[in-house]
């Protein structure tokens, strides 16, 4: 008799929380988003961020829905932890759901629970839009808190900008929550290495231009730093030539810590699943190695769970 398939699992550590879930999923909820066959570079990105989500993270009802996407999506696919990042913009006292309301803004994020899912949330800091002048006392007390799993810097790689962020790491690092950036993706192994110094973070989201350097490879592998990478974003975007050249394959044989991840599913149409599965049908990684590296992503998503 034939045995049947034991279920996998898998975690999911760089989700953008706005854009996790289906646009079936939103359509059946009366929210429309279109089905994008393909993201053609970071402009097309930027063009339906901005007609179609930019708007719904000012509107309660919209953003619920999208969370709700997210985390079903994650239940339909065996995705058993998710680390979703959310702005901290929602309690921005101009425009935002709840204006100078963190302790609202963190009782709303409690209220998405499920029993097949752990929920790690990650406190987002936008490169481009943070106001250091009248935002920087509300990111630190989002992050004194003791609600956010971690907190994670993103948007456009800037050398010039990373001074701003270092006290926000400081105390991050010092509380023992998962601190994260977006490096290495947009710019080389050099500013890798310059957010390394500069934030000690224990994950870096993307990370794929450290290949450039068998040097500071040897340094992240080190310092024990996990790579949570997104190989279709990567791609779409145009950062990768393809899945069969994707620099994961490179970090696997450096040894570096990783993880496949979906980055932005109403973008990108991929889940966890299919992104192993591109990996595996572009010969890129064995069955063996991608076994490696979903267990290392149970893992990391354990130890996240237990920090903090």
């Amino acid at each position: 008799m034939e045995q049947k398939k034991k279920k996998k699992f898998y975690a999911d550590l760089h989700n953008h929380s706005f854009a996790g879930g289906t646009p079936e999923f939103l359509e059946d909820h009366g929210l429309h988003f279109p089905r994008v066959e393909r993201v053609n570079g970071i402009e097309h990105m930027n063009e339906i961020w901005n007609e179609y989500l930019y708007k719904h993270q000012y509107d309660l009802h919209a953003l619920s829905l999208l969370l709700k996407a997210n985390f079903e999506n994650c239940r339909q696919t065996g995705v058993k932890t998710v680390a979703p990042s959310i702005t901290y913009r929602l309690v921005d006292k101009e425009k935002g759901i709840f204006p100078d309301a963190p302790e609202k803004f963190i009782e709303f994020l409690k209220s998405f629970k499920h029993d097949d899912l752990t929920i790690n949330w990650i406190l987002s800091i936008n490169r481009d839009r943070y106001r250091p002048d009248q935002e920087r006392g509300v990111v630190m007390d989002l992050i004194k808190s003791g609600f956010f799993k971690g907190i994670d810097l993103s948007s456009t790689e800037d050398p010039d900008l990373n001074k701003v962020f270092k006290d926000f790491y400081k105390q991050a690092n010092q509380q023992g929550m998962v601190t994260q950036v977006h490096a290495g993706e947009q710019l080389g192994a050099d500013y890798v290495m310059q957010c390394i110094k500069d934030f000690e973070p224990k994950h870096i989201q993307h990370g794929i231009s450290i290949v450039q350097s068998p040097k500071i490879m040897k340094v992240a592998q080190k310092e024990g730093i996990t790579f949570n990478v997104c190989p279709t974003s990567n791609v779409e975007l145009g950062y990768a030539k393809s899945h069969g050249e994707h620099p994961i394959r490179a970090m696997y044989y450096n040894d570096l810590s990783l993880t496949i991840n979906t980055d932005d599913m109403l973008f990108f149409n991929s889940s966890v699943p299919e992104e192993y599965k591109r990996l595996k049908q572009n010969g890129t990684l064995t069955d063996r190695q991608l076994e490696d590296i979903r267990q290392n992503s149970l893992k990391v998503a354990d130890e996240m769970t237990r920090d903090v």
